[in-house]
């Protein structure tokens, strides 16, 4: 039997991804290769709400399609808002949510204020647990949440950060079997450092004290975090697991 013949059921059309924070570096990353991939889109933004749009209207005319859609995910009620009309843009369940987003005030806990405090933990951990239970999820879909080496081994001045990032591991172990019973998956990735704007931001030092901490003085690339991504999508038999794109390794004393 041919490809092409009337008797083999056409391949399935990719479905509805979900990516939040993708007016960053690498969430433009991501909505480049899942929109290559022809997956539907809905692409989340907090302030970089032109730029969203932009990159949806660079998919679109290339024949994908891409929804815009902005909110403060550390607002609750916004959040709630925000999923609502995720599940209601596209009228199927989404295969892979992918949560990049999230707030960062540095500083130690005695110096954030509470909406400081708040706004790190919401973003990143309160609106990963209330993705996970309200939007909808097709079975045999993934859930990827991008964590922080910070989350496993702390770091000077992003306590609240690291504390959220640690919350996203733990949440992912803890919601496994749970998702499982519907066919869910759920990992977190962690790429370490990549070459994007926050990196070019930083001084000469600052990234030398960074790469010290590696094995290998190369950084991960956004693309390649996607790609990876890309095919965890292609692992049923992983979930609740943690991996690591980078080279970071723990202190020899």
């Amino acid at each position: 039997m041919t490809a092409s013949s009337p008797d083999r059921p056409a391949d399935p059309s990719p479905g509805p991804v979900l990516i939040t924070g993708a007016s960053g570096g690498l969430g433009q990353a991501l909505a480049a290769e899942f929109a290559r991939r022809g997956h539907p889109l809905v692409l989340h933004c907090h302030q970089q709400v032109a730029r969203t749009e932009h990159m949806a209207e660079q998919i679109q005319r290339a024949g994908g399609t891409a929804y815009p859609l902005s909110a403060d995910l550390s607002d609750p009620n916004k959040l709630t808002d925000f999923i609502t009309s995720a599940n209601t843009l596209i009228d199927q369940s989404f295969v892979l949510l992918i949560h990049a987003a999230g707030a960062m005030h540095d500083g130690q806990s005695s110096r954030l204020n509470e909406d400081q405090w708040q706004a790190v933990i919401h973003s990143h951990l309160t609106a990963a647990s209330a993705l996970i239970e309200q939007l909808r999820l097709a079975p045999g879909g993934l859930v990827a949440l991008i964590g922080s080496g910070a989350g496993q081994a702390g770091r000077v001045g992003q306590i609240a950060y690291a504390a959220a990032k640690a919350g996203l591991e733990a949440l992912t172990q803890s919601a496994a079997r749970p998702l499982a019973t519907k066919g869910v998956r759920i990992n977190t990735v962690i790429p370490g450092p990549m070459e994007t704007i926050m990196w070019q931001a930083l001084n000469s030092a600052a990234q030398a004290a960074i790469l010290q901490r590696h094995a290998l003085d190369h950084l991960c690339q956004p693309q390649q975090v996607a790609r990876f991504i890309a095919t965890l999508m292609e692992f049923p038999s992983a979930t609740g697991q943690t991996f690591h794109l980078h080279s970071r390794l723990p202190a020899v004393l």
